[in-house]
């Protein structure tokens, strides 16, 4: 199977592909530097640094680059603060900056739709993918969670 199923990609930072452990792997789940996707590739950067599980204090712009095969096409990028969508972008070409500055402590959640079936490879499905979260300390005082803890029973 290839391109156009469902993935989770990690960014792994390695000299070799031979240097990789489980460790690492869990090290990147973890630290919740991960991408969800049934076809494309984001890479959500804030100034130039991998965005998803990280922690900015004060507004800050989010590039997103999204990488897909010539047979696939990403239309759409979704922003999502603490839950709620907020915005839908057009996407135009490969490439989008999105301000992120809410008023107070947020989580952002970004996705990528595409509105056009994979075909030839995979007809009538098409493409998605989630970045992981990315946390705004609005104020500088430390990230505060906006909404209460989930509970398990």
């Amino acid at each position: 199977e290839g391109m156009g199923v469902n993935r989770t990609w990690i960014r792994l930072e390695l000299d070799t592909i031979s240097s990789l452990t489980n460790d690492d792997v869990r090290t990147a789940i973890l630290d919740r530097g991960t991408i969800a996707s049934f076809g494309p590739l984001l890479v959500p950067t804030i100034n130039g640094e991998w965005a998803p599980g990280t922690t900015h204090t004060g507004a800050v712009d989010l590039e997103v680059d999204v990488r897909t095969p010539s047979w696939m096409t990403v239309d759409t990028l979704h922003v999502f603060e603490n839950g709620t969508e907020t915005s839908t972008l057009a996407l135009e070409g490969s490439s989008a900056t999105i301000r992120l500055e809410p008023d107070s402590d947020a989580v952002y959640v970004i996705t990528a739709t595409g509105s056009e079936d994979m075909s030839p490879v995979y007809p009538g499905k098409t493409p998605w993918a989630l970045a992981q979260a990315i946390f705004i300390d609005a104020d500088g005082d430390g990230w505060t969670p906006p909404l209460p803890a989930l509970s398990a029973r």
